[in-house]
């Protein structure tokens, strides 16, 4: 398996009360039809998100208007923002921009409206791991955090 690597950034921020604490997030390069969005993996989002209006830029196919589990329906919006279940194509590039590796399905929430920070971004969740068979790595080392996909 290929290894992409991730660019890892970390800010600081200090608390009310003096504390120095870290923010991390995992870039990936990537691209979709030839347009280079920001794009980080969160591990805390179930489905990845193509934010508004990079989701009226790039084709994709409808997969639905509404999500249930068990029969209950689940929230198909992204913090309030509302959304269409999709799939597209995605490549992922290494850091020169040299090498890709894919197409990669990128199936999740297409937002239909702007998000008040983030505007040209990709937002891989968890089950563009799943549905990929990509592993993904983070190491401490002592110039701090590096990462990478893993692909098939």
């Amino acid at each position: 398996m290929p290894d992409v690597p991730l660019q890892v950034f970390t800010k600081l921020f200090t608390t009310d009360q003096g504390l120095v604490v870290q923010s991390v997030r995992a870039f990936a390069r990537v691209e979709i039809e030839q347009l280079q969005p920001h794009c980080f993996f969160d591990s805390g989002a179930p489905f990845s998100v193509v934010t508004w209006p990079l989701s009226q830029m790039v084709r994709w196919q409808l997969l639905g208007v509404s999500l249930s589990s068990q029969g209950a329906s689940a929230s198909l919006d992204w913090y309030g923002i509302p959304c269409q279940f999709g799939e597209a194509e995605i490549m992922l590039r290494d850091l020169s921009g040299l090498n890709s590796w894919g197409p990669y399905v990128l199936r999740g929430k297409f937002a239909q409206a702007r998000h008040p920070l983030l505007g040209f971004h990709i937002i891989l969740g968890m089950n563009f791991l799943a549905d990929n068979s990509v592993d993904f790595g983070l190491r401490n080392t002592p110039s701090g955090l590096t990462g990478n996909f893993s692909v098939p």
